[in-house]
């Protein structure tokens, strides 16, 4: 069975009442599968932490799908528990690992993705994900993922602004080959 698993993601960023937003797009490293639904936290709160889902390497014969998932917790500022989540499209394979958590809120993110590889080669797309809290654009909390791949451009909110959406572009089950 062949599973290649792509992930893209967008976030959207607001601030307060209005929800002025803006979003944020990963830069494309692969283009494969299609856009699950967007997921919002609730009004006035912002996403406060992140889990992520992945399959572990399986070895030079298996696939490695990698990130399949991405949950976000979500809570007012000042506040960081996991009582709400947030989560687009996530796959069936692999498993949750750790929850991390901002001292405050995110306000941007990085993917690590690998380009596609050749024909024969194992394609696992992207493999981990680093959020940004508090507008510190050198501190980050980084997913407990694979390290295939590269880090894409870092992407953030505008000054006052945090991350309160997401939406996943995800590649299932190609069947059997």
């Amino acid at each position: 069975m062949f599973k290649f698993v792509s992930f893209l993601a967008v976030l959207l960023c607001a601030a307060g009442n209005g929800r002025s937003e803006m979003t944020l797009t990963s830069p494309q490293v692969t283009n494969w599968g299609e856009w699950k639904d967007w997921e919002f936290c609730p009004l006035d709160s912002y996403v406060v932490g992140m889990q992520i889902k992945n399959l572990g390497y399986q070895g030079i014969f298996k696939d490695d799908t990698a990130l399949n998932g991405i949950k976000f917790y979500c809570d007012t500022i000042g506040s960081n528990t996991n009582e709400v989540t947030i989560a687009s499209g996530t796959d069936e394979w692999g498993s949750f690992g750790r929850e991390f958590y901002c001292e405050g809120v995110a306000t941007g993110f990085q993917l690590r993705s690998e380009k596609p590889q050749s024909f024969l080669a194992d394609d696992s797309a992207a493999n981990n994900l680093r959020l940004y809290c508090n507008q510190k654009k050198e501190e980050f909390l980084e997913g407990d993922g694979l390290d295939f791949g590269d880090w894409t451009a870092t992407q953030h909110c505008f000054t006052k602004q945090a991350i309160c959406g997401i939406q996943t572009q995800v590649e299932t089950d190609h069947g059997s080959g």
